[in-house]
């Protein structure tokens, strides 16, 4: 991995949870300071470490609301996307990187003015048509998150192939 890329501990999302926590639902991904049959504990705070005690340091994460936000996304992904991982670069670019077989790899990045503007979504193994409409479809939902949006990527895809046909 580059130097300039750090990956963003997620051993604190998925790990033995101590102190303050909130719990996900994977059936109904809601979200509830209280567990229910199905949920898994998440922490809620100090998620976003690099490794214990460091924290990112991405501006992103300097907004307490973008932070939740982005916290609450990054569950998500742990649940229906778990070999996609979280990296921040040197220069505060925050983004997920992750493989999608038969699709190839993928790239979802936070801009810094994220959730004014929304993230930036990119199949690295497919051409610069398919990327362009794949984010102009993702865009055009209100409140999409990164794992909506992979899900999006694979449907296009699917939907290119069977087009071909």
């Amino acid at each position: 991995m580059p130097e300039n890329i750090k990956p963003v501990n997620k051993q604190a999302l998925l790990g033995n949870i101590e102190g303050p926590k909130v719990y996900v639902s994977p059936t109904t991904s809601k979200v509830s300071d209280k567990p229910t049959a199905d949920s898994a504990a998440i922490p809620y705070s100090k998620w976003f470490t690099h490794r214990e005690g460091e924290v990112a340091s991405s501006p992103i994460f300097s907004i307490p609301q973008v932070k939740e936000r982005i916290r609450l996304e990054a569950s998500e992904m742990a649940i229906y996307f778990p070999d996609f991982n979280l990296y921040e670069k040197d220069d505060g670019t925050v983004f997920y990187l992750g493989k999608i077989d038969g699709i190839g790899d993928i790239k979802i990045t936070y801009l810094i003015t994220y959730p004014a503007q929304k993230f930036l979504i990119e199949v690295l193994d497919l051409e610069e048509s398919f990327n362009n409409e794949l984010k102009q479809i993702v865009w055009s939902y209100d409140e999409i998150t990164p794992a909506g949006a992979i899900i999006v990527a694979m449907r296009l895809f699917l939907l290119r192939k069977v087009a071909e046909r």
